[in-house]
């Protein structure tokens, strides 16, 4: 089963946006689904994956913002690599993150 990630963050003057979508086997899931949900478990997962954002607000100055960035892709890109994931980060598009990971079923069901 081939499993892929994909992760966005980008801190503009008035809004956070984060985006991550999940894909198994070429077809797009939500993370309520239990093998999404075994997968990324674990006490490590890091609280942006988690967490909503809509109430975040964006640092005041745009220094702090792109460190900001930096920091949480940087946090979600070792994560992911600790997972077994293969990463990159979209060169055209920094604020995008791409982590593939050919899993077995019985890998999921374990929750590795």
């Amino acid at each position: 089963m081939k499993v892929e990630v994909k992760f966005e963050y980008r801190e503009s003057s008035n809004h956070v946006y984060k985006t991550v979508k999940y894909t198994l086997n070429g077809k797009e899931v939500t993370a309520r689904n239990k093998h999404i949900r075994e997968l990324l478990s674990g006490d490590d997962t890091p609280r942006i994956l988690r967490q909503n954002t809509f109430f975040w607000k964006p640092a005041p100055h745009s220094s702090w913002r792109r460190r900001r960035e930096e920091e949480v892709k940087q946090l979600v890109l070792e994560w992911l690599q600790r997972k077994g994931f293969t990463c990159t980060v979209n060169p055209y598009y920094e604020c995008l993150i791409i982590g593939v990971k050919e899993v077995e079923e019985e890998e999921v069901k374990k929750g590795r």
